[in-house]
């Protein structure tokens, strides 16, 4: 079983790998849509910076891993990564 602290570094990176996503889907004409993906890798990046209880962490790396799906719903990637490089996010891929 992935760590705790790899699990949060995997949910930054895919809030990196997700930067510009918002403007992407505003460009689509999905707002609502763009809004939701601002506020996730906002509060993704706050595991960074934020101490927060368990299960606030546990809910934060959910919203990771539905972020990471979307993501490759619509064949986006910034290519940028804080802890990891390409290769080791096959989680986010799958």
């Amino acid at each position: 079983m992935i760590q705790l602290a790899e699990r949060i570094q995997q949910a930054i990176d895919t809030a990196y790998r997700a930067e510009g996503f918002a403007e992407y889907l505003y460009g689509k004409g999905l707002i609502g849509k763009g809004n939701e993906v601002r506020g996730a890798v906002e509060s993704l990046l706050a595991l960074e910076t934020t101490m927060c209880p368990d299960f606030v962490v546990e809910t934060r790396i959910e919203v990771a891993e539905a972020l990471a799906h979307l993501l490759v719903a619509y064949g986006y990637d910034s290519g940028k990564r804080r802890y990891a490089t390409t290769q080791e996010q096959s989680w986010a891929k799958s």
